[in-house]
């Protein structure tokens, strides 16, 4: 009677602790298919490219992130710190007819 006991024990056991790795995988598994939906929701603009665009008289970064920003940035904001960062500039008010920026948008289209 211990014997059975103790063998229904240990079968228990063993089956509570497959049942929790084999959940615990599943969990893991999930979660990564999740995590790699939201990751392509970001990116459903496509491919990053850059351009160069020659500032026209009264154009303001703000105007610029209407045009080329793409709803993978967070928002304007992000967008123009990102165009400060690549053209090395000192801050949003610094851009002068004529000057060339280079400006990151997102395309569809693939390029070999």
């Amino acid at each position: 009677m211990k014997r059975r006991r103790r063998a229904e024990r240990h079968k228990f056991l063993v089956i509570s602790i497959v049942t929790l790795c084999l959940v615990f995988i599943l969990g893991l598994t999930c979660g990564s298919f999740l995590s790699k939906a939201k990751g392509k929701d970001r990116n459903v603009s496509g491919q990053k490219r850059y351009t160069s665009v020659q500032i026209q008289s009264g154009d303001t970064l703000w105007e610029l992130a209407d045009t080329y920003g793409d709803s993978v940035y967070a928002s304007k904001s992000a967008y123009i710190k990102e165009v400060i960062r690549i053209n090395s500039l000192s801050s949003e008010d610094c851009i002068i007819s004529g000057q060339y920026l280079i400006l990151p948008y997102y395309t569809e289209e693939h390029f070999p």
